[in-house]
């Protein structure tokens, strides 16, 4: 990506946090009721998922979260996005223990 698109991202997101957490809990919520209403989806026994446009992560770790993925990838055209969902909650390796 191009240095002015990133520094023009950074400078976007800095102003706006409020509208991003905003726009990542309707994601959220879009999840869920997708969930609640397509039971479906659930005995898929889906083990990865991959969402473009990730931002910051909240809403694919949602998803990962509730259908107990294995894995899971995002992507984003901005570093500065991509880096803070990495660094802030990085979805575990397949096979976590933890998970």
């Amino acid at each position: 990506m191009s240095n002015e698109l990133e520094v023009f991202y950074e400078r976007w997101q800095s102003d706006r946090l409020h509208l991003i957490d905003f726009d990542n809990a309707c994601a959220i919520r879009k999840i869920d009721t997708i969930l609640r209403n397509v039971p479906e989806i659930s005995s898929l026994k889906l083990k990865s998922a991959i969402d473009f446009g990730c931002g910051r992560g909240q809403a694919l770790r949602h998803f990962f979260d509730e259908l107990k993925l294995e894995r899971a990838f995002g992507f984003d055209f901005s570093e500065v996005a991509v880096d803070y969902a990495f660094e802030s909650d990085p979805i575990p390796p397949a096979g976590d223990p933890r998970y």
